[in-house]
Formats: structure tokens, sequence, C-alpha cells
């Protein structure tokens, strides 16, 4: 958690929900209903004391990195040790930046069957999410930058724990999104620290499991202001569990997609024969197993990456 999203509004909304100057590098983000580790993201954060949009890379590469990627798992770093790893705690005082995002997938484990079920979490009007995280710059031999970032990670929330034990920090309003990326005012960690807290919802639809509360709603409202409004999270379709799918099905509810299968077929004489491309596509939905935090490689091919939680730190060059 969290290895998988969707941002699909165009750059030009992306910026005027930021409210920020200009967004730079947008010719590298393209908005999709399926964004998985290495692909470019829109990143809040302050420039010369303005706000800016930069389209980075995610999963964080340290500025101290001999290559351009990382030999560990960096898409996401735990906000309860994220003052001990080296990595992440040199970042905190001038490199805090937020995610923009239409929301995000986590996927339950049905230990009965084996299975993973894939979720989609959003706010029900579709307003965009910030998420709080962190960004690095890495320079090559030729003096040419690599901007990259990683999403920090709480304990999910009531909720959720029927889908997943973690969750991203979500900031609950504009107010919060300001705190978190002004370095300026708030250089010490310190005074924004209360800010990495889970995010309420509201019951998961299409989840059948009785939740692991480890965290209560009203313990929640002890630790600072009660959001306007919480998270919405149903069960999706496994066409997300391939990141090549990139299309509206993708966040459909499993609930309407299942009611349409159900629906009367026309004759085979009128319905449309599948193509032998379009039946492999949907061979490798079914297969293809979903990409989570564990295994944030996605369509690289790579071996599974250890995650930087079970290390002190990326060793430096």
């Amino acid at each position: 958690m969290c290895g998988r999203g969707a941002c699909t509004l165009e750059p030009q909304a992306i910026q005027r929900f930021a409210k920020a100057k200009e967004f730079k590098d947008k010719e590298s983000f393209k908005p999709s209903f399926n964004v998985g580790p290495t692909s470019f993201q829109p990143v809040l954060m302050l420039e010369n004391g303005e706000r800016i949009v930069r389209s980075m890379r995610w999963g964080l590469v340290p500025s101290y990195s001999k290559e351009s990627k990382s030999e560990y798992s960096t898409i996401n770093a735990r906000s309860e040790g994220i003052q001990s790893h080296s990595t992440w705690s040199r970042l905190l005082s001038k490199n805090r930046c937020v995610l923009l995002s239409n929301g995000y997938y986590e996927w339950k484990e049905d230990n009965k069957m084996g299975k993973k079920q894939p979720f989609f979490f959003h706010f029900p009007d579709n307003e965009m999410m910030g998420m709080a995280a962190l960004y690095d710059v890495w320079k090559s031999t030729e003096g040419e930058k690599l901007y990259t970032f990683t999403i920090i990670t709480t304990e999910a929330s009531a909720e959720l724990q029927r889908v997943h034990h973690r969750m991203p920090v979500i900031l609950r309003d504009e107010e919060e999104i300001q705190m978190w990326i002004d370095v300026n005012r708030h250089t010490q960690f310190n005074s924004v620290s209360h800010l990495l807290r889970s995010f309420p919802s509201s019951p998961v639809e299409g989840d059948d499991l009785l939740p692991i509360k480890t965290i209560k709603d009203e313990e929640l409202k002890s630790e600072g202001k009660e959001p306007a409004k919480k998270l919405e999270g149903f069960a999706v379709s496994n066409l997300v569990n391939y990141h090549k799918n990139d299309s509206p099905g993708c966040i459909e509810r499993l609930s309407q997609v299942e009611a349409k299968s159900k629906q009367p077929k026309l004759s085979s004489f009128f319905q449309k024969k599948e193509s032998k491309e379009e039946v492999k596509e949907i061979k490798k939905s079914k297969e293809e197993p979903p990409v989570l935090e564990e295994s944030p490689s996605q369509s690289l091919g790579s071996t599974k990456k250890k995650s930087l939680d079970d290390m002190k730190e990326i060793p430096k060059a």
C-alpha cells in the first residue's frame, strides 16, 4: 500500500485544483485510470515560494544513488519510521510535496480462496485528493535532473482495515496541504508531523468480511479536526490487475459489472465477436497478479524488490 492509483484529469484542471502558478514537465504526464510505479504523476510543491505542479516519477531515487533507479522499493514510506530512515529523514524539512490523485486501489486477500479482490477508494464527489509525499532530485553525470517521489503511508482507518491495514496519508483540506508543502514557514518536521494520520472512510461496498478494527473513528477525531467528507470504497473488477488496461472500466463498481453480465444477451448473430487481441487482453487481466506495495515493479518484468522498510537506509554511493 499504496501501489496503484488513478489520475484522470487533464493538466489544466489539475493546475486549477492545485492553485498552482504553472505545471512543469507536463508533457511527461499522461492521465490514466491505472497508474503504477515508474509512471510520471502530478506533484504539488513550493518552488521559490510559489506553488507549482511538477511531473515526477513514482519511486524515489535518492540524490546520492549511482543510478537513476533504486535497488529497493521506494514507492512508499511508512510514517511510523520516517524519522529513523536517513533516506526519508533528510527530506522532511525541505523536500515535502503532495501527490495529486483521483483515488487509489488496494487488494484484499481472500485466505479461503487464495485470491485478491481489488478495491478503489476515492472521494464521493470525485474531487482530487492530496497525498502527503516526499521528493528528491537525482542528477546524471551530464547534469540532467530526475524528480522522483514516494507516498507516505499510515495505519488504515477502521473501515479500511477490512481491506488492508495500510493507507496513504491523505491531507484533509487546503489548509493542511499548504502547511505540508510550506517548507519555508514550517521548517521543522515536528510542526507538521500531526498531519500524518489516517483518513476516515464510509463502509466499504462489496466487502463481506468482518473488519479488523485497530483504530476507532472516535480515536481519529481526537487526533485532529474531522474532515468534511469521508473516503468511499468499493470493489472493482480484475481489469485493473493488468497494468496495460487503462479505461473507465478500471474504476467501475464490481456490482455494476456483474449486473451487466447478467443482462439478457443478443443472439450470437448480432453480437460482436472478440478479436484474438481482445481475448488475449481479457485473459491477461484474469491471470496477471495485482501489483501491490510488496512488488511495485509492475510492467518492468523485474524480480520482487525488497522494501526499504526492511532496511535502515539505502546504501550511499
